[in-house]
């Protein structure tokens, strides 16, 4: 299983920046912890604000 430096070096490359392994080590767990705080504000949000369902055809946010 590949690390969390691992996986911020490859985000960092699919949007186009070069960083070494010791930057990526740094960002690693500041960056994990960003993104669980959205993953949990976005799924907080889909519990206070269920999808409409009221037009036919509609399946999700515009």
């Amino acid at each position: 299983m590949e690390d969390r430096a691992d996986r911020v070096r490859k985000l960092a490359v699919g949007i186009g920046l070069r960083i070494s392994e010791a930057e990526a080590a740094v960002l690693a767990e500041p960056l994990c912890r960003l993104i669980e705080t959205i993953d949990l504000a976005c799924a907080d949000f889909a519990v206070e604000a269920p999808m409409p369902l009221a037009r036919p055809g509609f399946t999700r946010w515009p």
